[in-house]
């Protein structure tokens, strides 16, 4: 828990939000009527800095305004804090990318802008160390955390925005497992505020508790201070606070066994609170937290696997591989500057090793054509034709690497696609295995209390469940098993090497892995699954991984088609309703729908094949998708010819 605590808690800006939660009123006046227009910058600033603990999309709407104020008065600084307020509120709801450009755009301001310089570059710092934190980016984050503490002192030694920022180091300590240098920066952080600010800020309970929880076991301690950073957190008012410290405080009461009902009830509080003002990282703790209780404390399975999904759903939004890239893209723009100068460096060799190769081919008719009408000059233009031959074929082995490297990135791509459905895939097994597992356990027990009734009979009956138990275990371990050596067997880069195969079983995994993979990235997707294999094929020899791509190729084909078509439907419906004005009117929007070439009935329908004939194997996979374009037909056997 303290890594998650010490996380969210980095973000947490508690100077501005004291003083903003006493002074929102007298804000909303001045914008009402403001003295300048700077003032008014001021006051949206102050106002987005404050709601992006209490509503982020409030806080967004400030922040934006302020941007389109400080826009049209040229009012730099202005501007700055905009930007800064947006990159805040979209962390609070988990959108680290967006909000690393949002500071990108606040730097390149702070940079060219002499007004209050020192304290924005501060801010900013402070914000984009905590980003890189978020991003596992442990030794930048401190770094920047340290630049953020110099340009706050150049700016004139804000005491609270200073002190602040050893409590973020304090917390990155405590994260790491070192309590003494947490210690010492929650200290430090503490001597340069004053005993009153100390006092209204619950963020010293929260670093208080989790050092007394993990560093030296005091569960007695960890409660009190959790309690009152509690209580402070509500007089605060602020959701965000109020979140870390119901998530504190019921995981503590479920971990040490104080009271389950309890923990459950501080983590649904949290839960709702998450919800409500979209804190993903709150949601994904609580949620796993809920998916732990109900499978190992109230054996709920149904409850548990509900959670689990939640946890899925949760962490594929915060998470997922576009956001990622986002913020990589936003954090190294140089570096991604140099990799496309690479790039073109690249490409710009590769067409020079294609002319180098074309004109070594008409070098080399040329040659031959003089060699025979001159065979006085044939030593020297067989040297000539020599050396032409040794630089193509070192071409040519380029190419072939080349080739060879791009092969095995198409294999790691498909294999990344079917993530998702190798993990349902071995999922299925897996909850066999510990279901079989826990009943054998059961029976054991069960077993023990017959021998010791000397009941020889029930013994024989549960001995025989037991291996019945096994082999099916064994079973379903070997399924599991199958699954990741045929994935390997995928991702190895190949020899080309034939070896006997059962096309059948490899056609029917790759459509599974296929299906689930596309259900992962779309819940609403769904096909009927239609297999007609011949049982008479047995074993053939092919190299599977190369047959294994092009079955994934087809499948992906007709699901995007399957799935088009059944998207144009569901378009169809949509603009028939709006044009009937009805929305209830189904009749009516279907009849438009179909004059849209959109059938009303459509059920999306993937049918895969096998047959043998004549020596061969047929294998076919067809769809009712929307087919391909007439104008597209001749083209489709072109080599690298694609409509994407």
């Amino acid at each position: 828990m303290k890594k998650f605590i010490a996380i969210c808690c980095l973000s947490l800006h508690f100077p501005i939000l004291h003083a903003q939660r006493e002074n929102t009123d007298s804000l909303r006046k001045i914008l009402a009527n403001p003295p300048s227009d700077s003032a008014a910058v001021f006051a949206l600033a102050k106002l987005s800095a404050f709601y992006s603990y209490v509503d982020p999309d409030t806080a967004l709407f400030y922040a934006e305004e302020a941007i389109q104020k400080s826009r049209t008065i040229k009012y730099t600084y202005g501007e700055i804090l905009g930007h800064l307020g947006k990159a805040e509120a979209l962390d609070r709801v988990g959108e680290y990318g967006a909000a690393l450009n949002m500071c990108h755009k606040s730097l390149r301001l702070a940079q060219n802008n002499n007004d209050h310089k020192e304290s924005a570059l501060a801010a900013i710092y402070q914000m984009i160390s905590h980003l890189n934190s978020m991003n596992n980016n442990d030794s930048l984050s401190v770094k920047l955390l340290h630049t953020a503490i110099q340009h706050y002192r150049n700016s004139g030694d804000q005491p609270l925005d200073v002190s602040y920022c050893f409590y973020q180091l304090a917390f990155f300590f405590m994260k790491l497992d070192r309590i003494d240098s947490a210690l010492y920066y929650m200290n430090k952080g503490g001597n340069r505020s004053t005993l009153a600010d100390f006092l209204k800020n619950p963020v010293p309970f929260l670093i208080s508790g989790n050092i007394y929880l993990y560093g030296t076991d005091s569960l007695s301690m960890a409660k009190y201070y959790f309690l009152q950073g509690m209580e402070k957190s509500k007089q605060l008012e602020t959701p965000f606070l109020t979140c870390i410290f119901y998530t504190s405080y019921g995981e503590t009461l479920l971990h040490h066994k104080f009271s389950i009902d309890s923990g459950i009830y501080y983590l649904r509080e949290s839960l709702a609170i998450s919800q409500k003002y979209r804190y993903k990282l709150f949601e994904l703790h609580a949620a796993s937290l809920f998916a732990y209780v109900y499978e190992y404390e109230r054996r709920n399975t149904d409850s548990a696997l509900k959670y689990v999904k939640m946890v899925g759903d949760v962490n594929q939004d915060i998470f997922n591989t576009s956001k990622a890239k986002q913020f990589d893209m936003m954090g190294y723009e140089e570096e991604k500057r140099q990799r496309e100068l690479e790039v073109a460096q690249n490409e710009f060799r590769q067409r020079n090793r294609q002319y180098l190769l074309g004109g070594g081919l008409i070098a080399f008719l040329v040659i031959a054509f003089i060699l025979l009408f001159n065979n006085r000059r044939k030593q020297k233009l067989n040297t000539i034709l020599r050396q032409q031959k040794e630089k193509t074929e070192k071409t040519l082995d380029e190419l072939k690497a080349t080739q060879s490297q791009l092969i095995q990135s198409e294999k790691m791509a498909s294999l990344g696609s079917l993530t998702a459905g190798i993990a349902h895939e071995i999922q299925n097994p897996l909850n066999f295995v510990n279901n079989f597992s826990e009943v054998n356990a059961e029976l054991l027990d069960e077993m023990k209390t017959a021998i010791a009734k000397n009941n020889l009979q029930d013994v024989s009956e549960l001995a025989a469940e037991i291996g019945i138990n096994g082999e099916k275990i064994l079973f379903h371990g070997k399924r599991a098993d199958d699954i990741v050596k045929s994935m390997l067997q995928h991702s190895r880069i190949g020899t080309g090497q034939k070896e006997p195969a059962d096309i059948n079983a490899l056609a029917d995994e790759y459509l599974r892995l296929a299906f689930h993979g596309i259900r992962a990235r779309d819940k609403s997707f769904n096909a009927d699954l239609k297999i007609e294999f011949d049982p008479n094929i047995g074993k053939i020899n092919i190299v599977a991984q190369d047959i294994g791509r092009v079955l994934l190729n087809l499948y992906n084909n007709a699901f995007y088609a399957v799935s088009a078509k059944s998207s144009a439907k569901a378009l169809a419906r949509a603009e028939a309703r709006e044009v009937t004005g009805n929305k209830t009117n189904l009749s009516a929007a279907d009849a438009v729908a179909e004059k849209k070439n959109a059938d009303p009935d459509f059920k999306p329908q993937v049918i895969l094949k096998t047959e043998k004939k004549a020596g061969n194997v047929l294998i076919t996979v067809k769809d009712n998708g929307n087919g391909i374009p007439e104008k597209l037909i001749e083209k489709i056997f072109q080599p690298f010819f694609t409509t994407k």
